[in-house]
């Protein structure tokens, strides 16, 4: 038991380690290149044979909905924050064996926002007022460190952008919906 949980100490040391200089202002922002990109393209790019995509013995479709629109980012960062919520779609579709699993980007090019949703179970109600904070997991067994949506959230305040959850409730009556929310051009 004691080599588990030295296993687990260290690979959350190496996780938080990668994540560190992300988080780190000083050293991010002497690397940061902005890009105006359009985002259904860098979409298509990040998702386009990603290996997130599959996780255990699923397979996740994916769906681009919506009118596309350009948005000012770090191409990197952007890249971070949707594989971050791949992965955890990806890891809950995947657990809950969930049938026929899918992940729905919806493009709102008038309120420059970009929703994402997966059709499981949902937020579960224990973590979905916190769980844009740091350490919120409700993963078991140490899969996860809570990490990822925090990460998310701070790369995208760094361009100007939101995130949160979208108070529609699912057919489980749980919140679902992912809301990012872009800048106007010339903020």
């Amino acid at each position: 038991e004691a080599l588990t949980s030295l296993s687990g100490i260290d690979s959350s040391i190496k996780f938080l380690q990668r994540y560190a200089s992300l988080l780190d202002v000083n050293a991010y922002s002497r690397r940061r290149r902005y890009s105006t990109v359009d985002i259904e393209e860098q979409l298509q790019r990040i998702l386009k044979d990603s290996p997130l995509l599959t996780y255990g013995a699923t397979t996740i479709a994916y769906k681009i909905q919506g009118k596309s629109f350009n948005v000012r980012l770090v191409e990197d960062s952007f890249k971070i924050i949707i594989e971050n919520l791949v992965i955890n779609s990806s890891y809950w579709l995947d657990k809950m064996q969930i049938k026929d699993p899918r992940i729905t980007f919806s493009l709102d090019a008038e309120l420059g926002k970009l929703t994402i949703f997966d059709n499981g179970l949902g937020i579960d109600k224990s973590v979905e007022n916190h769980l844009f904070q740091e350490f919120v997991t409700n993963k078991p067994d140490n899969d996860g460190r809570g990490m990822g949506l925090y990460i998310v959230t701070t790369l995208l305040n760094e361009v100007g952008a939101t995130i949160e959850l979208d108070s529609e409730r699912n057919v489980f009556n749980n919140l679902y919906k992912f809301v990012i929310t872009f800048p106007e051009e010339g903020d």
